[in-house]
């Protein structure tokens, strides 16, 4: 018992942040912005933008708050919407998104995981799990 209350702090821990301001969100995918209105080649600068994105909006509030702040700024600048919600697989970001003006941000939670991380995340936890067990007993955190 003691291994998975200790495993699932390591776990959980990390995603405790504040929510992602518009002006963060806005800033990763400014470089898009000529992409998401004419098409045609993206910018390396872009693609950064949108694996910082998605390593940024882990949490639920996260993601609604990006697309939050993605959907009027889209509206806004005008933005082609086929060439948005194909933006990430073209830049290797592993998620499912489909903004569109009717987009309910209240109830998106779009996936922003790559396969790679997610694959990390198992082998860390797996790996954890078997070291926490066989080297840590539920005596080691009883106050003395």
């Amino acid at each position: 018992m003691t291994c998975i209350m200790i495993l699932t702090m390591m776990v959980v821990a990390p995603y405790g942040t504040q929510a992602l301001s518009c002006a963060e969100v806005l800033k990763m995918v400014m470089p898009c912005l000529n992409y998401l209105k004419k098409g045609g080649s993206i910018p390396a600068t872009c693609c950064a933008g949108v694996r910082n994105l998605a390593s940024s909006a882990r949490t639920k509030p996260d993601r609604q708050q990006a697309c939050r702040c993605i959907k009027p700024a889209a509206k806004s600048y005008g933005i082609n919407y086929d060439y948005a919600n194909k933006l990430p697989a073209a830049c290797g970001v592993d998620y499912k998104i489909h903004i569109t003006p009717s987009t309910d941000c209240s109830k998106y939670i779009f996936l922003i995981f790559s396969t790679t991380f997610l694959v990390t995340l198992i082998w860390i936890v797996q790996n954890s799990y078997n070291y926490l067990c066989n080297h840590i007993t539920s005596s080691d955190y009883v106050a003395r």
